[in-house]
């Protein structure tokens, strides 16, 4: 008891690197609020189609490979059409650029797939990162964002395509194709208000 409360006030100090036991979860989501996947593809002619689903505690803090998700309980939905369920666009798997909400490729997550023609800038507090549902008797259930994706970048993985996180004063950090980041440390990335993504 002693070593571990010992241990505790060290950890508090920063005198010592600490890491949470498992099963001690450390997230961007508080009691009550829900992690999100966000699939947003731009099609040939620069059309927009945003997809959304929740994701459970367990499925957001696993480190994931970038891919296509398929949920087997049937629960994706496409913005603006509530319970219809779908299956994600195949195209937005490894070569799109993936954006995670915390270190290590966790948390809610987002990507973003540019087939058109045109490079794209996308303003990232347009996306919602965590949500909560609130329930009144007699008036059912609200769905509402709590928080959206801008300076909330906690991770990345760039896919097929370059492009750039861009802080809303401009400062810009440029990724190469491929490039993956777990932990970044620069302000581009963690505080970006756009990304900048290439025509293919």
């Amino acid at each position: 008891m002693l070593k571990q409360a010992m241990a505790l006030v060290l950890c508090s100090m920063g005198l010592f690197g600490c890491a949470a036991e498992s099963g001690d979860l450390v997230d961007d989501v508080g009691e009550g609020e829900i992690f999100t996947e966000t699939i947003v593809v731009f099609d040939r002619d620069g059309k927009e189609t945003v997809y959304t689903r929740e994701l459970d505690r367990e499925r957001a803090m696993r480190p994931v490979t970038p891919g296509v998700e398929i949920d087997e309980s049937g629960s994706e939905e496409r913005v603006g059409e509530a319970s219809q369920a779908l299956v994600y666009n195949a195209s937005c798997d490894v070569n799109a650029l993936w954006i995670y909400s915390q270190s290590g490729y966790t948390g809610s997550r987002i990507c973003f797939l540019n087939n058109s023609t045109d490079s794209s800038y996308v303003d990232l507090s347009t996306y919602c990162r965590v949500k909560t549902t609130s329930c009144y008797p007699g008036t059912g259930c609200e769905t509402i964002c709590l928080g959206y994706w801008d300076r909330w970048v906690g991770s990345f993985s760039a896919g097929s395509y370059g492009g750039a996180f861009i802080k809303s004063g401009g400062e810009a950090y440029w990724f190469a194709v491929w490039e993956a980041q777990g932990w970044p440390s620069h302000p581009a990335i963690t505080d970006a208000k756009y990304v900048y993504t290439p025509a293919m």
